[in-house]
């Protein structure tokens, strides 16, 4: 049946079926699948080409490379200071967060944060420009003259914001993916404008998803299965611990809303650099790729360097081929295998199988559905 499809060249419109029914095929059958359109694929010339708009918007995505935001530190180093970070946050609003005088104030900023993401759609360039405005007012305090402000309530609302925008991953994007795009480009636009906002982002982010930063977290002396189990991101309803598949799925989410922060589209005549580029998707998949595999997280990197690839493939693809050739190659020929010797689960490692297959055999990462067109807004 998929050597059919292969034949008729019609693999692309049954990608998505594939995916929701991966389950049910051995893995051999994606093994198989894999290797026959790698064979077919690196047989090839490929040429690539972009047009000038494309490759223009590419470098405004990859100019954070000079910035902080491009971090050089050692992985386990951005995780710690990312905790650490969010520990002394929250005292920039401690009282804030106490104070019976302040109640007014709080219920405000949260109604002020929550409903523009809550009801954030992408009809028009206008609609989020729209989205865009409320927010930022919001940061910039210019709230109602009848509410007394307070010096803390800006960082509440900040914090606020990255707490919501964690929650749109976790609970939007991990069923809707395509709707991360949209908020990606007004919190890229947002955090251009208050320096420290992609820094508070990144880290409720990374706590939450520590593949992100990337870690492989060991569960360290005296510390409870449980407690272990919180740092990797897993949440505890009534004492019971969360499935597998539901983690896998709320950790796909916020993957693939960091993805779309990565390659989200700043606004028309925008010439400021973008706050976390490209240049992040590169960093993320050549750390990961290097790291010595436990059965402990496999599915869930093979879920990064897949969410990674669907989201970012398209745009590294036309910053640099032959680098993200290389790169696919290196997960095809070695790293695909440790995942499977170190006990990946058929869906995770089917889907990671498959879009690197469909490389091979299409020589490109198709545009993510969602993504916003460029001077979209």
């Amino acid at each position: 049946m998929i050597e059919e499809m292969m034949s008729q060249g019609i693999v692309t419109s049954v990608t998505c079926a594939l995916a929701e029914t991966i389950g049910k095929y051995s893995d051999d059958i994606f093994d198989w699948y894999r290797r026959e359109l790698y064979t077919t694929r690196s047989s090839q010339d490929t040429t690539y080409s972009t047009s000038d708009v494309e490759t223009k918007e590419c470098k405004k995505m990859t100019t954070s490379t000079n910035k902080t935001l491009h971090d050089h530190r050692e992985p386990i180093d951005i995780f710690n200071h990312s905790k650490k970070f969010l520990v002394s946050y929250a005292e920039n609003f401690k009282e804030f967060l106490q104070s019976s005088t302040s109640k007014k104030l709080r219920f405000f900023f949260q109604r002020a944060i929550n409903l523009p993401i809550n009801s954030l759609t992408v009809g028009s360039g206008s609609e989020l420009t729209e989205t865009y405005d409320k927010l930022r007012s919001v940061f910039e305090g210019q709230v109602p003259t009848s509410i007394d402000y307070h010096s803390e309530g800006i960082h509440f609302c900040k914090n606020l914001f990255a707490k919501a925008v964690l929650q749109q991953g976790e609970n939007l994007v991990s069923t809707k993916p395509e709707m991360a795009f949209g908020l990606a480009a007004v919190i890229v636009t947002l955090c251009n404008d208050i320096p420290d906002l992609i820094e508070l982002l990144l880290a409720h982010l990374r706590i939450s998803c520590p593949y992100l930063c990337p870690v492989l977290l060991d569960q360290s002396e005296g510390q409870s299965p449980e407690d272990y189990k919180r740092s990797l991101g897993y949440k505890f309803i009534d004492g019971t611990i969360e499935k597998k598949e539901f983690y896998l799925n709320r950790m796909s989410g916020i993957i693939k809303l960091y993805a779309a922060i990565i390659v989200a589209r700043l606004k028309r005549n925008e010439n400021r650099r973008h706050p976390h580029g490209l240049e992040n998707a590169w960093s993320l998949l050549n750390v990961l790729i290097n790291f010595k595999l436990v059965p402990e997280h496999v599915d869930a990197i093979a879920t990064v360097i897949h969410d990674i690839l669907q989201t970012c493939g398209s745009s590294m693809i036309k910053e640099n081929p032959s680098q993200l050739k290389i790169l696919i190659n290196n997960i095809n020929e070695n790293y695909f295998s440790e995942l499977k010797k170190n006990g990946a689960s058929p869906g995770p490692i089917g889907r990671l199988g498959l879009i690197i297959g469909l490389f091979y055999k299409q020589g490109h990462f198709p545009e993510p559905e969602g993504q916003l067109p460029i001077e979209f807004w």
